[in-house]
């Protein structure tokens, strides 16, 4: 099922909430850009919000078992896009 994920300024970066402390590395992705808050509707933004966490997770995964940066990048990216 395809999500909208641009979204304009609601989700301008989300930043993985393992403090540094936790984990050595650090991942930020981008929401996007194209829906403006009157088209999104709180069913939209919870969807959204779960895909860009699981998108964050992945990533974020890919980074802690020893994988590139460029790894991490296109598995968050396939998670967004899918």
């Amino acid at each position: 099922m395809k999500i909208p994920i641009t979204l304009t300024a609601l989700f301008t970066m989300m930043i993985s909430s393992l403090t540094r402390a936790e984990s050595p590395v650090t991942l930020v992705i981008h929401g996007g850009a194209g829906i403006t808050r009157e088209e999104l509707t709180p069913e939209k933004e919870t969807a959204a919000r779960k895909v860009l966490e699981v998108a964050l997770r992945k990533g974020h995964k890919v980074l802690t078992d020893g994988g590139s940066s460029t790894d991490a990048v296109v598995t968050a990216i396939v998670v967004l896009e899918d």
